[in-house]
């Protein structure tokens, strides 16, 4: 059986659904393209998904990089992430960044940087992967959220980084 992606509607100023253009939609529309999809993540205007094959793709605004592409032009259409990696197992869609797991349990991150949301001690943002620092092998989920990520390692901790005015790392701080 195939999985279809199918974009539920809504907002779509810049090709968020994935469906060839940026026409608002108020019911599902199918993404363009692939027609295997094993996981998808909405962001803020932006959408990510592994295929079968273990690609990353990824289309809507690409203002800050985060769709991975080494570009800034937004992508009506899916769009494969730049790194020639197929073994990509978890994705997630941020605000205007993209974190994801590969099978080998290293994490990466591209996008927006501003905050720190990328995890690789840096403010610069990137438009293809980058690897999380910490030199950690072993995630095995992630979670973008607006301007921040947490993951969960294989022995059960849960790490975040990014942005924390708000206490959203849980670390017990606003730092």
């Amino acid at each position: 059986p195939q999985r279809i992606a199918y974009a539920i509607g809504g907002r779509n100023t810049a090709g968020q659904l994935g469906d060839g253009n940026i026409t608002n939609r108020s019911s599902p529309v199918s993404t363009v393209g692939i027609t295997y999809w094993t996981q998808v993540s909405a962001g803020g205007d932006h959408s990510v998904g592994i295929d079968s094959s273990g690609s990353a793709w990824g289309w809507g605004c690409n203002s800050s990089g985060q769709i991975g592409d080494c570009t800034a032009a937004d992508r009506r259409i899916p769009r494969k992430t730049i790194g020639g990696f197929t073994d990509w197992c978890r994705i997630g869609a941020g605000n205007a960044h993209t974190a994801g797991i590969r099978i080998n349990g290293t994490a990466w991150a591209w996008g927006t940087n501003a905050s720190a949301q990328l995890g690789d001690n840096s403010a610069t943002n990137r438009s293809s992967p980058a690897l999380v620092a910490g030199g950690f092998r072993d995630w095995c989920a992630v979670s973008a959220g607006y301007v921040h990520n947490i993951g969960i390692r294989t022995n059960g901790t849960a790490w975040s980084w990014g942005t924390n005015s708000s206490a959203q790392l849980g670390d017990g701080t606003t730092t």
